[in-house]
């Protein structure tokens, strides 16, 4: 019923622009990769990869990718080999922050591996100076620039930054600017520097929006009780933000001390903080839909029976909290292989209303969560091959709905609720896994099964006035979008139970609007 089509070899277009950069410049030696570390508003993507111009000059190059305009540019060179792990350009391209990961000679330190460092260039002055933000982490540090509303033609004064210190607050930096005479456009005083938010856990950057979601704990009143808050603030052109919601977490998390030792992953178009033990995620619409989206992760969740073995399962375990509803939905995929679940992670992204979550050749939840209807009806796709493989008997798949509370949930019974097996008899096409950048490519293949991570982005076209979500493998380095097959629909409505039919029944006619496809169903 869906697949995951191509729509760009983002990977190769920037590979084979660096080869014709480095062949302009006369260099021919050595193959380099890039690096993509971030992705501004309007879709425009920087990357990096580290170089040798020389026998002796190692360098770091920024290179930027403007998918509406096909241009691609390098606009900044560093002179050091550095390993860049965030970066942020602002809407004028007069400055370029960035932060590095530096590693720690164990003679000074042997606790420490690295320690973070953050920097700030100027792209159009004629001295292109550096300078350092004097600030160094033994927890990520991140950078970022605001982006106005308005698409300014001249030059702003002043340039708005936050600098996320993990675990320990986030600042906003105003940065002046000015053009002296032939020197070009320079940074005219020293940056003002304001704290937005103290300590916090987790944190994501909405670009498209200019939104910062972010998760801290709270202490209650003379009490030893910690829980848990979700906050945005909403920035505008000015640079100040305005609370925007602050809701308390209703579903289990994880109590995260300031004090544990995060594992930071290298994640492209990452847009908080990459700490490997969460996966959360904030989605939401111009129709005011507002999702909270957690992955209870493998981690979170103890072991049982000691060793893990091939015969091992484990159960898939999410939680959306509809803020627009006021309501949570928990899901869970029962006795999924407990090596899959240990090496992948659940997708949250959007197609058109529905939320879509899924792991890739295995399970496609679409949750109808749009603000226009009560949230039901969702579609929940799961690969038949498997299950009649793995079990001689249909695995229980639970989906329960308004959870307030999980504790509270555990002791009452009003909480709606139903237990059924929705799992579709999709065949699994067998695809090659060695295959790149396939055009189509059916969401229960084995070459999904194979996809270890998945990343929402920006898309690279618009769509209905507005910048399409997309999908990044990581390993193929390509662009993806999960699409509706109409010719796969009736084999899927005539294979699975009738909740399943009812669903995309409500899908075709309400959503898709389809009415073609309706009659032959």
């Amino acid at each position: 019923m869906f697949e995951l089509h191509t729509t760009s070899d983002l990977l190769i277009t920037l590979s084979q622009f660096i080869y014709n950069y480095r062949q302009s410049i006369g260099v021919h030696d050595l193959v380099v990769t890039p690096r993509i570390i971030n992705q501004e508003k309007g879709g425009t993507v920087i990357f990096v990869w580290n170089d040798t111009i020389k026998p002796d000059l190692f360098v770091t190059v920024f290179g930027l990718y403007e998918p509406e305009a096909q241009k691609y540019s390098v606009i900044y060179t560093y002179k050091k080999h550095v390993k860049v792990v965030s970066c942020s350009v602002n809407i004028e391209k007069t400055l370029l922050a960035f932060s590095i990961a530096k590693a720690v000679d164990p003679l000074v330190d042997k606790k420490q591996k690295v320690v973070f460092q953050a920097y700030l260039a100027e792209l159009q002055s004629a001295e292109k100076n550096v300078f350092s933000l004097n600030m160094e982490r033994s927890t990520f540090l991140k950078v970022q620039f605001l982006y106005p509303e308005q698409t300014k033609s001249s030059h702003s004064k002043e340039s708005d930054m936050l600098v996320f210190l993990h675990k320990e607050s986030i600042g906003l930096y105003k940065i002046p600017t000015a053009r002296i005479g032939e020197r070009g456009i320079m940074m005219s005083g020293q940056p003002k520097t304001e704290q937005i938010v103290r300590k916090f856990v987790w944190c994501q950057w909405d670009a498209q929006y200019q939104r910062l979601h972010y998760i801290h704990n709270v202490r209650q009143a003379n009490s030893d009780t910690i829980s848990h808050s979700m906050c945005t603030l909403q920035f505008k052109n000015n640079g100040k933000a305005e609370n925007m919601i602050s809701i308390p977490i209703n579903f289990p998390f994880p109590y995260i001390r300031t004090a544990d030792k995060p594992h930071y992953g290298d994640i492209p178009f990452h847009t908080g903080i990459p700490d490997l033990s969460l996966n959360i995620s904030v989605l939401t619409q111009s129709s005011g839909t507002f999702c909270l989206c957690y992955h209870k992760l493998m981690s979170d969740q103890k072991s049982e029976h000691g060793p893990q073995s091939p015969n091992d399962y484990q159960n898939v375990e999410y939680y959306i909290s509809m803020v627009h509803h006021a309501k949570t939905l928990y899901g869970c995929v029962s006795s999924l292989p407990k090596h899959v679940v240990n090496q992948k992670r659940l997708v949250f992204s959007w197609v058109g209303s529905y939320l879509l979550v899924m792991l890739p050749g295995y399970f496609v939840h679409l949750l109808n969560v749009g603000p226009s209807f009560e949230p039901c009806h969702h579609i929940l796709l799961h690969d038949y091959t498997f299950d009649s493989e793995s079990f001689p008997h249909p695995r229980p798949i639970s989906v329960k709905f308004n959870v307030k509370d999980e504790m509270t949930s555990r002791q009452t019974s009003s909480m709606s609720h139903f237990s059924t097996s929705l799992t579709s008899s999709i065949s699994r096409d067998r695809h090659s896994f060695n295959s790149l950048c396939q055009k189509s490519i059916p969401v229960f293949s084995e070459y999904c099964s194979n996809i270890k991570t998945l990343l929402p982005c920006q898309g690279f076209v618009r769509e209905s006035g507005s910048i399409a979500q997309h999908l990044y493998d990581y390993r193929s380095g390509c662009m993806l979008k999960l699409v509706l097959n109409t010719d796969l629909i009736l084999d899927s409505f005539q294979n699975t139970y009738w909740q399943t039919r009812l669903a995309i029944l409500h899908y075709m006619i309400l959503h898709n609007k389809d009415f073609f496809i309706v009659k032959k169903q």
